[in-house]
């Protein structure tokens, strides 16, 4: 079964309003209005807000420099200066800020730069 990746936001937006059509039909949005309004209004911030601090994250984490580039068919890493390093294949490089960072991704470090 293939997945649909979809952006979290979107979910949440698509889903507030599918209840506020719901609502409408029954007329609870009538008789409601500026309670479905307000609710819709906070998780519209919540959405932008949480989105912020996300861009915030990840621009915080591509800014720290690339210490170790990875192996993927090996699943091995290096530092930049080891030898091994510089024959890796573009297709295989895969960036890494930090040996912990490797490590969580199932790689190992190489035997000749990483002891």
């Amino acid at each position: 079964m293939a997945s649909r990746k979809t952006s979290g936001n979107g979910s949440v937006i698509g889903f507030v309003l599918v209840i506020i059509a719901l609502a409408a039909v029954i007329g609870f949005v009538r008789d409601n209005l500026p309670i479905v309004i307000g609710i819709a209004a906070l998780i519209v911030i919540l959405c932008i807000v949480l989105a912020v601090k996300r861009k915030k994250e990840r621009d915080a984490y591509l800014s720290k420099p690339v210490l170790y580039i990875g192996n993927a068919s090996t699943k091995t890493f290096h530092t930049l200066l080891c030898p091994q390093s510089k024959s890796i294949g573009q297709q295989n490089k895969v960036a890494f800020r930090s040996a912990e960072e490797a490590r969580q991704a199932g790689y190992h470090p190489c035997n000749n730069c990483c002891k």
